[in-house]
């Protein structure tokens, strides 16, 4: 009786260790999405602007910093 007490309080605890290692191991953040999609656009952009006749000029993603809808980088 005592073994499997035992072994049902290992077993519990080595599931138990399983999940927290599952939920707290690295993920991609926000910012990681954020640059790279960054690197996406900023890929198409360049691509697009080896065309003189489809050039793009003063185009911005982020609004300006005075800007009310601006939304600090360090917000999740």
């Amino acid at each position: 009786m005592h073994g499997s007490v035992r072994s049902f309080g290992s077993r519990r605890f080595f599931l138990l260790a399983a999940a927290a290692a599952a939920l707290a191991g690295p993920g991609c953040s926000r910012n990681f999405f954020r640059q790279r999609a960054d690197n996406d656009v900023t890929g198409i952009l360049t691509q697009k602007n080896v065309f003189p006749d489809w050039q793009i000029k003063n185009w911005h993603v982020y609004p300006d910093p005075r800007a009310r809808s601006q939304i600090p980088t360090g917000v999740p």
